[in-house]
């Protein structure tokens, strides 16, 4: 019988990651950029003979949402790449392979300007604010619910996106705290189309929500050590595209308005007891990455 994760067992939880450079020598034809990106990191993954089934691989370009997301000839890419599961010997051969990708023989459309130093990554710590929001940077996709919006999250989704990555990429679901209040207000839906080798080139959707699901309430303090590592590895079922990419930003609670005469406090019985979002007066978000520096920008405000 397969254990959950408790909140105790994160800080334990390891994975390796590398930080590289491309080198755009065009740019995009027709594909979405996390298309291209995605087939080139495939092609690394399978080259080197990993088993999918052992080794998962993520990669993500940090702080860059589905819309900044372009570039032109001469344009320098950062990316982080994530492996789950590779062994110390199997290092050299992923290395081996990204080289051979990217060589000067195989006229690629990307040089490999930059690769850092592999390193050992462990979750980090979330904010401590009364309200918090996942800003989502990449689609996240949602089961759709017939009659319902495509934005549409509840509680036991919510909890079912998470429990979907940790077994995808630890092999254990976790032993998760009743879901906070969430707020789906500031949701977007987002499409794209491709076409997938796999499926005889036929046309394939990548889709799903992107910008700031807002979330507070008492049940909030208990999912920070979650949150936390959910800011560096994503959220979600689907590991490929760079899917389910997030910055956990700390949001403050709207200032309470007070009439002329009014001491603070005496409306508190009709003010909500739960932070808004994004309010206005708000302060600053603070993103919280375990990667390379993020571009942070403002999400739209959640209601």
């Amino acid at each position: 019988m397969i254990t959950l994760l408790d909140a105790a067992d994160l800080q334990r939880l390891t994975w390796l990651e590398i930080d590289l450079a491309l080198v755009a020598q065009a740019p995009p034809r027709r594909a979405h950029p996390l298309v291209v990106l995605e087939a080139l990191f495939k092609g690394v993954f399978e080259a080197a003979r990993l088993d999918p089934r052992l080794v998962k691989q993520l990669w993500h370009w940090p702080g860059a949402g589905v819309d900044a997301l372009h570039w032109q000839a001469g344009t320098r890419i950062p990316l982080t790449i994530q492996l789950f599961g590779l062994s110390a010997e199997q290092i050299p051969t992923w290395l081996d392979q990204l080289h051979a990708r990217f060589a000067p023989a195989r006229g690629p459309n990307f040089s490999l300007a930059e690769v850092g130093p592999w390193r050992i990554a462990r979750s980090p710590d979330a904010p401590a604010g009364t309200a918090l929001s996942l800003d989502f940077l990449t689609p996240v996709p949602l089961p759709h619910q017939p009659g319902a919006p495509n934005t549409a999250l509840d509680g036991a989704g919510f909890q079912r996106l998470c429990q979907t990555r940790l077994r995808k990429l630890f092999g254990r679901e976790g032993q998760l705290p009743p879901p906070p209040e969430l707020d789906v207000s500031a949701w977007r839906y987002w499409r794209t189309e491709h076409r997938s080798r796999s499926q005889g080139g036929h046309p394939m959707f990548l889709n799903g929500c992107v910008g700031p699901l807002c979330l507070s309430g008492p049940e909030l303090p208990p999912w920070r050590p979650w949150l936390g590592l959910f800011s560096a590895v994503g959220l979600g079922e689907r590991l490929s595209f760079a899917q389910g990419r997030l910055l956990l930003r700390e949001e403050a609670a709207a200032p309470e308005s007070v009439e002329p005469g009014i001491a603070p406090g005496g409306y508190a019985a009709l003010s909500s007891s739960t932070p808004r979002c994004g309010a206005p007066g708000s302060a600053s978000p603070t993103p919280t990455s375990s990667s390379a520096p993020t571009m942070p920008r403002p999400p739209p405000a959640c209601r």
